[in-house]
């Protein structure tokens, strides 16, 4: 290759793009305001907002349909909760879990444990090992956590996993808790749930409605001028 040559990275760094940001288009892009979602994240910010007095939270149930807005709601609530507490020092921690990928109480467990100690490593221990575990991490550090589950419907052994968690709050009696945050697709989950589970742990839960077409109209007019250079965007492109 000739010392003339420009490097193809460089090439690629200054070549025209229609795009601002396309972060904006990822489906891990978590938008920093999220329109016509003003009620929910107000739900579910009450529903964590205790632990501001060191106390455990509602566990919380989240069911809609995909594209409704679930997980982008509880992912920003967590995100203002772990700036809140940071700057407050308290004890809480936060985990997300996408159960789709992770679809059995002892990868639950597992993922949850290795995200409040990333210094360990406890694969290939039991279930019950690492469970324990989980639990002394909360006690020792009189810390709050929050699991959140995503997709919770494709856990196989989703029973088992709640009512050990449910049980596991019995056990902190004396400091830290667990708190689920369940998200689910599928509307009739909790039918499906053995009834201990249901009396233990389902103590708040919330519908999220479809967007209707003038909320998509806007949402993707707001979506496409952060995106798109203003010099393709055709004006009234959504009305």
């Amino acid at each position: 290759m000739g010392d003339d040559m420009e490097n193809i990275f460089e090439q690629q760094l200054t070549k025209n793009t229609v795009f601002l940001n396309k972060d904006i288009i990822s489906p891990h892009h978590i938008p920093q305001k999220l329109p016509f979602r003003d009620r929910q994240i107000g739900e579910v910010t009450q529903s964590l907002a205790s632990v501001a007095n060191n106390a455990k939270p509602n566990n919380f149930f989240i069911y809609g349909k995909t594209g409704t807005g679930k997980t982008s709601t509880v992912r920003h609530v967590l995100q203002q909760l772990d700036e809140f507490v940071l700057k407050r020092n308290l004890p809480v921690k936060s985990c997300y879990v996408n159960c789709r990928s992770h679809p059995s109480k002892y990868k639950v467990l597992l993922k949850s444990l290795r995200s409040f100690t990333p210094e360990k490593d406890f694969l290939g221990y039991s279930a019950s090992f690492v469970y324990e575990r989980l639990l002394s991490y909360a006690s020792e550090n009189n810390a709050h956590l929050i699991l959140v589950l995503d997709e919770i419907d494709k856990i196989k052994d989703v029973d088992e996993l709640m009512y050990s968690l449910s049980r596991g709050n019995d056990e902190l009696s004396t400091g830290g808790s667990i708190t689920v945050i369940g998200i689910s697709n599928n509307l009739t989950f909790k039918e499906k749930l053995d009834p201990r589970t249901k009396s233990s742990l389902c103590e708040r839960e919330m519908v999220f409605d479809p967007y209707n077409a003038t909320e998509l109209r806007e949402i993707l007019q707001e979506r496409c001028e952060r995106l798109l250079k203003k010099i393709l965007l055709p004006p009234g492109l959504f009305h």
